[in-house]
Protein backbone atom coordinates (compact mmCIF):
# COMPACT_ATOMS: atom_id res chain seq x y z
CA UNK A 1 0.00 0.00 0.00
CA UNK A 2 1.43 3.26 -0.92
CA UNK A 3 1.43 6.24 1.93
CA UNK A 4 -0.65 8.43 1.43
CA UNK A 5 0.46 12.15 1.02
CA UNK A 6 -0.61 15.02 3.22
CA UNK A 7 -3.19 17.70 2.04
CA UNK A 8 -1.68 20.88 0.49
CA UNK A 9 -2.87 24.39 -0.25
CA UNK A 10 -3.77 25.38 -3.60
CA UNK A 11 -2.33 28.48 -2.71
CA UNK A 12 -0.16 28.98 0.40
CA UNK A 13 -0.04 32.95 -0.03
CA UNK A 14 -4.04 32.52 0.47
CA UNK A 15 -4.37 29.91 2.81
CA UNK A 16 -3.34 27.91 4.82
CA UNK A 17 -4.57 23.88 6.35
CA UNK A 18 -3.14 24.11 10.13
CA UNK A 19 -5.73 25.33 11.20
CA UNK A 20 -7.77 25.84 8.02
CA UNK A 21 -8.12 29.32 7.20
CA UNK A 22 -7.51 32.54 4.42
CA UNK A 23 -5.04 34.52 4.87
CA UNK A 24 -5.09 38.29 4.70
CA UNK A 25 -2.65 40.71 5.39
CA UNK A 26 -3.02 43.35 7.85
CA UNK A 27 -0.91 46.58 8.26
CA UNK A 28 -0.21 48.25 11.31
CA UNK A 29 0.53 51.52 9.68
CA UNK A 30 -3.65 52.06 9.28
CA UNK A 31 -4.92 49.03 10.65
CA UNK A 32 -6.30 47.93 6.98
CA UNK A 33 -7.05 44.14 6.03
CA UNK A 34 -6.60 43.32 2.28
CA UNK A 35 -6.92 39.72 0.52
CA UNK A 36 -5.01 38.42 -1.32
CA UNK A 37 -1.65 39.29 0.74
CA UNK A 38 0.33 41.10 -1.20
CA UNK A 39 3.98 42.76 -0.70
CA UNK A 40 2.05 46.40 0.04
CA UNK A 41 -0.66 47.98 1.77
CA UNK A 42 -3.12 48.07 -0.50
CA UNK A 43 -4.70 50.73 1.35
CA UNK A 44 -1.86 53.29 2.46
CA UNK A 45 0.91 51.89 0.06
CA UNK A 46 3.57 50.82 3.51
CA UNK A 47 5.52 48.05 3.45
CA UNK A 48 6.58 47.63 6.42
CA UNK A 49 4.88 46.73 9.26
CA UNK A 50 2.53 44.37 7.30
CA UNK A 51 1.72 40.87 9.00
CA UNK A 52 -0.11 38.20 7.89
CA UNK A 53 -3.32 37.39 9.70
CA UNK A 54 -5.54 34.72 9.61
CA UNK A 55 -9.34 35.89 8.27
CA UNK A 56 -12.85 34.97 9.64
CA UNK A 57 -14.48 32.05 8.13
CA UNK A 58 -17.98 33.85 8.10
CA UNK A 59 -19.12 36.63 6.29
CA UNK A 60 -22.35 37.74 4.06
CA UNK A 61 -23.07 37.27 0.36
CA UNK A 62 -22.26 41.38 -0.98
CA UNK A 63 -23.36 40.30 -4.80
CA UNK A 64 -23.15 37.25 -6.96
CA UNK A 65 -23.10 36.04 -10.63
CA UNK A 66 -24.69 32.89 -12.29
CA UNK A 67 -22.00 31.51 -14.55
CA UNK A 68 -23.61 29.08 -17.28
CA UNK A 69 -20.98 29.05 -19.69
CA UNK A 70 -17.47 27.05 -18.59
CA UNK A 71 -14.84 25.56 -19.82
CA UNK A 72 -14.88 21.77 -21.15
CA UNK A 73 -15.00 19.46 -17.80
CA UNK A 74 -16.58 22.55 -15.48
CA UNK A 75 -19.82 21.40 -14.53
CA UNK A 76 -22.72 24.53 -15.00
CA UNK A 77 -24.59 26.71 -13.40
CA UNK A 78 -22.18 27.70 -10.34
CA UNK A 79 -22.66 30.52 -8.59
CA UNK A 80 -19.54 33.00 -8.26
CA UNK A 81 -19.87 35.34 -5.31
CA UNK A 82 -18.24 38.39 -3.67
CA UNK A 83 -18.47 37.67 0.29
CA UNK A 84 -17.78 40.41 2.88
CA UNK A 85 -16.19 39.79 5.54
CA UNK A 86 -17.53 42.04 8.29
CA UNK A 87 -15.02 41.16 11.20
CA UNK A 88 -11.93 41.67 8.94
CA UNK A 89 -13.36 44.51 6.68
CA UNK A 90 -12.61 42.51 3.93
CA UNK A 91 -14.38 41.28 0.66
CA UNK A 92 -13.22 38.16 -0.85
CA UNK A 93 -14.22 36.30 -4.38
CA UNK A 94 -14.78 32.68 -4.55
CA UNK A 95 -17.59 29.88 -6.47
CA UNK A 96 -20.99 29.74 -3.62
CA UNK A 97 -21.49 26.10 -3.46
CA UNK A 98 -25.22 25.86 -3.49
CA UNK A 99 -27.96 26.15 -6.06
CA UNK A 100 -28.63 29.41 -7.82
CA UNK A 101 -32.37 29.40 -7.34
CA UNK A 102 -32.34 30.66 -3.77
CA UNK A 103 -29.02 32.79 -3.49
CA UNK A 104 -30.16 36.35 -2.24
CA UNK A 105 -27.68 39.10 -1.24
CA UNK A 106 -26.63 39.35 2.48
CA UNK A 107 -26.88 35.76 2.68
CA UNK A 108 -25.12 34.18 5.51
CA UNK A 109 -22.26 32.21 4.44
CA UNK A 110 -19.04 30.29 5.62
CA UNK A 111 -15.87 29.63 4.41
CA UNK A 112 -15.50 25.63 3.56
CA UNK A 113 -12.03 23.89 2.35
CA UNK A 114 -11.87 20.54 0.50
CA UNK A 115 -10.10 18.58 -2.16
CA UNK A 116 -10.24 19.86 -5.50
CA UNK A 117 -7.83 17.66 -7.08
CA UNK A 118 -4.87 15.53 -6.93
CA UNK A 119 -1.42 15.73 -7.70
CA UNK A 120 0.43 12.74 -8.22
CA UNK A 121 -1.49 11.50 -5.38
CA UNK A 122 -1.17 14.51 -3.44
CA UNK A 123 -4.64 16.00 -2.16
CA UNK A 124 -4.86 19.66 -3.06
CA UNK A 125 -7.09 21.96 -1.20
CA UNK A 126 -9.23 24.95 -2.10
CA UNK A 127 -12.11 27.00 -0.89
CA UNK A 128 -15.45 28.03 -1.39
CA UNK A 129 -18.13 29.88 0.64
CA UNK A 130 -21.65 27.66 1.62
CA UNK A 131 -24.81 29.11 2.86
CA UNK A 132 -24.31 28.77 6.93
CA UNK A 133 -28.12 28.56 7.37
CA UNK A 134 -29.18 25.28 7.92
CA UNK A 135 -31.98 24.56 5.10
CA UNK A 136 -31.60 28.08 3.92
CA UNK A 137 -31.86 26.88 -0.33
Amino acid sequence: MTPSLPPRAMRDDVMQLDPPQLLGLHCATCGAVTFPKREFCAACGAREGLSTRGLSSSGTLHCFTVVRQAPPGRAVPYVLAYVDLPRDQVRVMAQLDTAPEGVRIGLPVKTEFRTVRMDDGQPVVGYVFVPEEEGSL
